[in-house]
């Protein structure tokens, strides 16, 4: 049976991955478990993902725990799509950004007259 992979959001900026694999491996075996978090800081991102032995467990997870309480946070459970499709999250992948190219941000200069001769 292939696997079942759900994405998690919402989370509790202290969530940990303990946590989130300790409400969901009531439902199944896990293969996978990670929350995102920020690369200086530690603090969680709000997202993280869980993966699943058997698909018929993720489907059991999401219905049993989307739209419920964890750590003081109402969090949403839903089959996660195919890798690559997560470009939306707040700037963390895809276009845009900080100092990207021409589309503005910290750090660009923009393209009109620097004031030097």
């Amino acid at each position: 049976m292939s696997e079942g992979k759900l994405f998690i959001g919402g989370l509790s900026l202290k969530t940990e991955e303990a946590t989130v694999r300790e409400a969901f491996s009531k439902y199944g075996a896990i293969s996978d478990c990670v929350v995102f978090k920020e690369g200086e800081t530690g603090i969680s991102r709000g997202y993280g993902f869980v993966v699943f032995e058997n698909q018929e467990d993720a489907k059991e997870a999401e219905k049993g725990l989307n739209e419920t309480d964890m750590d003081g946070r109402t969090v949403t459970v839903q089959p996660a799509n195919a890798r690559g499709d997560y470009s939306g999250f707040g700037g963390y992948g895809g276009r845009g950004g900080y100092g990207y190219g021409d589309r503005g941000g910290y750090g660009y200069a923009g393209g009109g007259d620097s004031g030097q001769d």
